[in-house]
C-alpha cells in the first residue's frame, strides 16, 4: 500500500473527536467528583487535541487532492467539510488556549472555577462542531450518509 496524505488525514481525525469527547466526559466526572487532579488532566488532554487538531486540519487539503479523483468521492460535499472544519479548529484552539491558561495560572494549586467554567463550555461547543465536521467528513465517500440515499434493493439469489 502507498503513503498518502488522505491516510494521515483520515487517521488522525479521529483524535479531535474522540479527544474532546473523552475530555468533556473527564472534565463532567472531574466536576462532580470536585477531583482537582481529574480536572488537570482534562485540560492537558484539551491542550494535546488542539494539537493533534492543528495537524489534522493541515492533512485536509493535502487529502482534498488525493480524494477528488477517488471513484465515488462527492466533490460537493468537500466544501462544506472543509468550512465546517475550520470552525472546529477555531473552537478547539479557544479550548486548547483557555487550558493551556487554566494550568499556567494555577501551577500546582487548584486550578480557578472560571478557567474551569470556560472549558467545560467551550468542550461543549467544540464536541458538537467536530461531529458536525465528522457527519460531513463521512459524507464524502460513504453514499449512505448522504440525503435521499436509498440502499438498493437486493435481488433474489439462488444458491
Amino acid at each position: 500500500m502507498e503513503f498518502n496524505w488522505a491516510h494521515v488525514h483520515l487517521w488522525l481525525n479521529h483524535f479531535p473527536v474522540f479527544g474532546i469527547l473523552f475530555g468533556l466526559v473527564l472534565l463532567i466526572v472531574a466536576l462532580r467528583s470536585k477531583n482537582d487532579p481529574l480536572k488537570r488532566l482534562s485540560l492537558i488532554l484539551f491542550v494535546c487535541i488542539g494539537l493533534i487538531t492543528i495537524g489534522t486540519y493541515l492533512t485536509g487539503e493535502p487529502a482534498e487532492e488525493v480524494a477528488e479523483h477517488i471513484p465515488g468521492v462527492s466533490e460537493s460535499a468537500i466544501e462544506p467539510h472543509e468550512e465546517s472544519a475550520l470552525w472546529s479548529l477555531i473552537a478547539i484552539e479557544a479550548l486548547a488556549v483557555v487550558s493551556l491558561a487554566g494550568l499556567l495560572f494555577s501551577r500546582r494549586s487548584v486550578i480557578p472555577s472560571t478557567f474551569i467554567t470556560i472549558c467545560l463550555l467551550f468542550s461543549i461547543i467544540a464536541m458538537a462542531l467536530v461531529t458536525w465536521t465528522a457527519y460531513l467528513g463521512g459524507q464524502i465517500h460513504h453514499p449512505e450518509t448522504r440525503p435521499g440515499f436509498q440502499a438498493p434493493v437486493a435481488g433474489n439469489r439462488s444458491e
